[in-house]
């Protein structure tokens, strides 16, 4: 069973803006090779992050005002949010392993009760 969520624009303020938890959303695109590629390792991002923060996809095609709210400049593109605020985004194709060391190990740690593995 899939940890990730599906975000859409009609949910965006429930799914993403109004949870008390971190969310970490993937904008991207059909066409987006590398982004269809990063979806296992989004998966495995979702499982070692636990149940602290809430991880997901939204369709850039369907939902261009939110890659804009969130300044995606690129795809793929990962954006943290937390409290209805942008901590972060991370744009282009580098591998999510370098996002997660590169960021993640910065910006998870703010929000002091998500379990860091």
């Amino acid at each position: 069973m899939s940890k990730l969520q599906k975000f859409t624009a009609d949910q965006w303020e429930s799914q993403v803006m109004r949870t008390v938890k971190p969310v970490l959303v993937d904008f991207r695109a059909p066409w987006c090779q590398p982004g269809i590629l990063k979806n296992r390792m989004l998966e495995k991002v979702a499982v070692d992050l636990g149940e602290g923060v809430n991880v997901g996809f939204i369709d850039i095609v369907q939902s261009v005002d939110l890659a804009v709210y969130c300044r995606v400049h690129d795809l793929p593109a990962l954006t943290l949010l937390f409290n209805g605020k942008i901590l972060i985004t991370y744009s282009g194709p580098n591998r999510i392993e370098k996002m997660m060391t590169r960021w993640m190990s910065l910006a998870v740690p703010m929000v002091s009760w998500i379990p860091i593995r």
